[in-house]
């Protein structure tokens, strides 16, 4: 059969899944207690399971999902066509499995149903708010955080023309209508992959609300006592679903599914405890609520993030293209090892975090030949990750007395990438970057050199406590000049030996 001839999914086709594979609570118990902002795959394989997970383990069924699009109304409809309802497929070396999911019960469309948003914020059996609308939704100034007031959608949205564009908009048309109605306290919970979100979220918030000025006059004061904006970390790889997945799930499920999301087995929420309203016993599904969000921020910035920015650039180099094929070359490997060693030492670990056991966790994710994440992905805006996931890191160590072998290496892994965009065969990858001035594209030695020195002394992207460090810029420039000579693999094994001595 086909997967034409296969009946979509809707509930109508629930009865005939295969058992174990349905949704873990029948959609049609599920009250509406949670509208999330920025409908996208990553909820739906992260916020939207991990819910359904908690109702079907504590029976408390009020915590179903309004889910709103931001933007483009195309998932928007492919979900109402299906009810709420999408497959999650689960791909890991052993075998894929896959279930529905079905905590999503009604599907808005933000560009074209404003008017339905702000009345299912306003509503008072909806005590929670979700967000995932990547960093640039908040409309903020990456260096400072500040909401960008002379942004065209923020000024508009400030000014009241309807429809809202922004997140900041959308949300003061809900929690007005909400302060109107008097339907009570509510909770704004950011799920996007930034530092201290909650915090940021709620600053940009305020900024708006002082912008639109008598417009949200009273809602500037409601808001300081019955909302609340808590910061979470959230981690799971969700990578873009395409057609084999989407077979994949017709023959795992018998079902026609066109709005399929992929994912790894892992999956990480650790939420802020921060609340003026109820919520969903998350942690039953597995989620952490804690006092503070920062140190597992730090940990995972530093040993994911920050080995995954090693993989992209000595993987890149080295020939590979996935994480599963860079992990898998022996130096590599080695390298990402002694790298994990030494930010460990840069960490505060979080309360009941085991670290070996999490980096045996981050090994195994690397390891996943079955969900391959490419390396020209990851290795994408490196002028503003090195900072915040190496960088740091190696300045505080050396405060404390500790010189990094690693991070010099990584630093000058990622500008060899950079500016030559080839590994050592002369096979062409590319490495995204926004970086003003960036050096321009060649294969010579000796300018890719003078390319390294004009990158370490760019304070937009060195902290201070490494810009003009000798020690530091020598381990850089001895770790380029090997990288430049040889194979890759064979570099890493003399560039290490010789940073050691």
């Amino acid at each position: 059969m086909t997967t034409r001839e296969l009946p979509r999914l809707t509930a109508a086709a629930l009865p005939g899944l295969p058992p174990g594979s349905g949704p873990r609570v029948p959609p049609c118990d599920l009250a509406i207690g949670i509208v999330h902002l920025g409908m996208g795959a990553f909820h739906r394989a992260h916020q939207a399971v991990l819910t359904e997970d908690a109702m079907a383990v504590t029976g408390d069924h009020r915590w179903g999902i309004c889910a709103v699009t931001q933007r483009s109304a195309v998932q928007r409809d492919l979900l109402v066509a299906q009810e709420g309802l999408c497959s999650m497929l689960v791909r890991q070396p052993s075998g894929s499995t896959a279930r529905v999911v079905g905590a999503l019960r009604r599907v808005l469309d933000g560009t074209r149903e404003e008017a339905e948003v702000a009345a299912a914020l306003a509503d008072p059996a909806v005590r929670v708010v979700t967000i995932t609308v990547t960093e640039r939704g908040y409309r903020v100034a990456p260096a400072t955080g500040e909401l960008l007031a002379d942004d065209p959608d923020v000024a508009a949205d400030a000014a009241g023309l309807a429809p809202a564009q922004t997140l900041v908009g959308r949300l003061a048309e809900g929690l007005e209508e909400r302060r109107r109605r008097g339907s009570g306290p509510i909770t704004v919970v950011s799920c996007d992959n930034l530092p201290g979100n909650g915090r940021l979220l709620a600053a940009a918030m305020r900024d708006f609300l002082e912008l639109a000025g008598d417009r949200y006059r009273e809602l500037r004061a409601w808001s300081a006592d019955y909302v609340a904006f808590p910061s979470t970390m959230v981690d799971r790889l969700v990578p873009a679903a395409d057609e084999a997945d989407r077979a994949t799930v017709s023959e795992l499920l018998g079902v026609d599914d066109r709005a399929v999301v992929v994912t790894e087995p892992e999956a990480q929420w650790v939420i802020q405890d921060h609340f003026t309203s109820e919520r969903p016993e998350w942690e039953a599904a597995g989620a952490r609520i804690v006092p503070d969000v920062e140190p597992f921020e730090v940990m995972k910035l530093r040993m994911l993030n920050g080995s995954h920015t090693a993989l992209a650039y000595l993987g890149l180099l080295s020939g590979e293209r996935s994480v599963a094929g860079a992990i898998a070359a022996p130096t590599v490997r080695h390298a990402v090892e002694v790298l994990m060693d030494e930010l460990s030492r840069s960490l505060v670990i979080p309360p009941g975090v085991d670290l070996a056991d999490y980096r045996a966790s981050l090994m195994r994710r690397f390891e996943n030949s079955a969900l391959p994440d490419r390396l020209e992905r990851i290795a994408s805006d490196g002028s503003q990750k090195l900072r915040p996931r190496l960088l740091a890191a190696a300045g505080e160590l050396k405060a404390a007395g500790i010189r990094s072998v690693l991070v010099p290496i990584v630093f000058a892994a990622w500008a060899v990438a950079l500016i030559r965009e080839a590994d050592h065969d002369g096979r062409s990858f590319e490495v995204r970057d926004p970086l003003p001035r960036r050096p321009r594209r060649t294969a010579d030695p000796v300018e890719i050199q003078a390319g390294v020195d004009a990158l370490l002394g760019r304070a937009d992207i060195v902290p201070s406590s490494l810009l003009g460090d000798r020690e530091f810029a020598s381990d850089v420039r001895r770790a380029a000049t090997v990288l430049l000579g040889g194979p890759t693999r064979s570099a890493l094994i003399t560039v290490l030996e010789s940073s050691r001595r």
